[in-house]
Formats: structure tokens, sequence, C-alpha cells
């Protein structure tokens, strides 16, 4: 592995960036209050939910783009290009507010907004997953837990700033302040713009029995990923909706809920990353889509909103290490397909989490069941992930 020389320790950078750019993202959902609330911006739960396929079906365009793009120039142009993306979208995100009374085109700003957000996610998340591990001398599995703890962390800190923000009615201040950090932090990523070798993938994992011929392996990797998208962005972008909407709860507790879902993704991974060994990996890899499912089925059929806040807590848990441990196990099974695994899986992911958010939305604006019953019924797709792990497992 080789290490660039125009950076003391680019991690840091890494870090920062993938820091807000958990914490972007996640205000989108921790606004949700804002969007739906008929003195505000008044949005339909269609409307709310259309938006992150806005978002995530350019995430998806810009992870294959920026794939190409990192190819013919570095990951570190890639890092750049997204973050300028992410503050452009932030700050433009904002800007919403300004023309609240006038919906469909306060809507009409949000989502370009979003669609700028989403290819600022695409690139950067991307980049940062190739970035990080060929600038770290740890386990590749490892190196991505890290990140994505540290990722999810931004998150967990987003439904915080947000509410404090609406409880002082300054609601426009969290996106345009994590905007302006983002510009910030473009400045020193110039500095990565050189090029790296990825390292070499961890071999244990690499000779687990997961696989058997690359085209089959990386269909099984891609719909894995696909169906952790469902079941993330379903209790992710839907929770605080279901505890406001049917159980009442109000706005500033119903943020603490969600700053405990990420918060519990973030320290889960940090644990994970630091204290698991590689004989434990495969077991954790099996128990995480088992734990999906328990938390799905408590929110859809509970009727206690302390069982349901429970159940959103185990979700964040389970999902916690499940993204970055697939990535580097799929990258080290299929070395020669590392790459373009980096950027399709991200991409099969956010198609996921597109399609769960519009569907719940959709479906809950029909009255076909209530949004809770909805989001339980997504367990479907954690079973699936059971069934699919296990047949790998199977494979010689």
């Amino acid at each position: 592995m080789s290490h660039s020389t125009t950076v003391k320790d680019p991690r840091i950078l890494l870090f920062s960036a993938g820091a807000m750019a958990g914490c972007i993202n996640v205000t989108l959902p921790a606004s949700a209050t804002v969007f739906l609330d008929p003195k505000i911006f008044n949005f339909s739960n269609s409307m709310y939910g259309g938006l992150f396929v806005f978002f995530l079906s350019t995430a998806v365009l810009a992870s294959w783009f920026f794939r190409l793009l990192a190819a013919r120039f570095t990951a570190g142009r890639v890092l750049q290009l997204g973050m300028m993306f992410y503050a452009l979208g932030a700050l433009l995100f904002a800007g919403g507010l300004v023309v609240a009374d006038q919906r469909m085109l306060a809507y009409a700003i949000t989502c370009l907004s979003v669609l700028l957000l989403g290819f600022g996610f695409g690139g950067t998340l991307s980049a940062l997953n190739e970035l990080i591990v060929a600038h770290s001398s740890r386990r590749p599995e490892i190196s991505l837990t890290y990140l994505h703890a540290v990722v999810t962390g931004g998150a967990a800190l987003a439904p915080a700033i947000v509410g404090f923000c609406i409880d002082k009615q300054c609601w426009a201040f969290a996106p345009i302040g994590e905007g302006i950090i983002m510009l910030i932090l473009l400045f020193p990523a110039e500095k990565l713009f050189t090029a790296v070798t990825p390292s070499a993938p961890s071999e244990k994992i690499a000779n687990e029995r997961f696989v058997n011929g690359h085209s089959r392996a990386e269909i099984f990797f891609l719909l894995l990923a696909g169906l952790y998208g469902l079941c993330e962005s379903a209790v992710a972008n839907w929770s605080t909706v279901i505890l406001q909407s049917q159980y009442a709860m109000v706005e500033s507790h119903a943020t603490v809920v969600m700053s405990l879902f990420w918060g519990s993704v973030a320290t889960f991974r940090f644990l994970f990353a630091r204290f698991t060994i590689e004989k434990h990996v495969r077991l954790f890899w099996f128990l995480s889509p088992i734990v999906m499912l328990v938390a799905l089925v408590v929110i859809g059929i509970s009727k206690n909103a302390i069982l349901v806040v429970s159940a959103v807590t185990l979700g964040g848990c389970a999902m916690s290490y499940y993204f970055p441990l697939t990535l580097a196990i799929a990258g080290s099974a299929l070395p020669k397909s590392r790459n373009r695994l980096s950027g399709t899986t991200v991409a099969t992911l956010l198609s996921g989490a597109g399609i769960s958010a519009i569907s719940i939305g959709l479906i809950s604006d029909l009255h076909i069941a209530e949004m809770s019953t909805i989001v339980g019924g997504f367990g479907l797709f954690a079973f699936a992930m059971i069934v699919i792990q296990a047949r790998m497992d199977r494979i010689s």
C-alpha cells in the first residue's frame, strides 16, 4: 500500500467530511415536522417521500458517474466535487423557506436542493470508501466500519441540531451552517488530489466460503445492499412520523428518538470496529438481519410507544455495522471487482432506500394501512436477507 505524501494524516479530513455528510443527510428526515406542518411547508406524505426519491435517485447516478470519474482522475478529485455539491445543496435547502407560503414553488426549490445533495452523497461516500482504505493500515472491514461510524455519528447530531433550531424558530440556520462548514472543508480536500493504491484485501475474510463464481456473488451482494436499503430507510425516515401521527409524541421528543437511532448506529459501529475479531465477523454479519426482522415486526404490531422506541433503537444497533461489513466482505471476496463494487453496492443501497421512502409515503396516503403496519411489513425484506445469506453460506 502506498500513501500520499502531500497530507500528514488525510484521515482527519476524511472523517471530518464523513461526519458532515452524515449530518447533512439526516437533516432531511429530521426536518419532517417542518415539511409536514400545515403552517409552514404543508407537504403531503407522498411529497415528503418523493424528496427521498429525488435525493436517492441522483445519489445512485452519482455513484456510477463518479466511479468512472475516479478512474480517469483520482478519488480525491471526486471527493471534492461531492463536497461541493453537498455544500450547494445544503444552502439551497434552506432557500425553500423563503417561499414556504407558495407550496409548489417551495417544493420545487426543495427538490432541486435534494438533487444536489444526492450528487454530493453519491460522490462523497464512494470516494470516502476508497480513500479511507487506501490511507489506513487497518484491515479494510475495520477501516470502513470506523468511517461509517463517524458518518452516523454526524447523523446522530443532526436531529438535535435541527430540533434546537426549530424550537428557536430558526430552522434554516441548520442547513446553512452545515453548508458553510462543508465549504470550509473543501480547501484541505485539494491536498488529496493524488493517486492512491488500494490496500490488499483481508485474506481471512476473502477465504470465507461465501461465494462461488464472481457473477453470482456480485448479484447476491447487490441484492443484500438493496434489501438493507429498504429496511434502513423504513426505520430511519419514518419512525418519527409514526411516533407523532400514531402516538401523539411531541416534536422535540420525536427528534430525540431519531438521535437515539443514529446514535445507536454510530456507537455500535465504533464498538464493532474496536472489539470484534476476524473469526466473529461472519457471526455478526448473519445476526444483523435477524435483529432487523425483530425490530421491524415490533414496530408493526406494537401499540406501545416505548416498545416502538426500543425497536427503533434495536434496529439501529443491528444496522450499525451491516453495510460497511458487507462492503468489506464483497471487496475481499471479489478483489478483482472491488472498485466496481464500491460504487454499485452504494448505488443499490440507495435505490432500495428510495423505493422504501416513496412506497411508504404513497401507501400511507392511500389509507390502506397504518404507517406502522406498512413499516412492519418491511420485515419481509429482512427475512429475504436471511435467506440469501444462508444460501451464500451453503455455496461451496
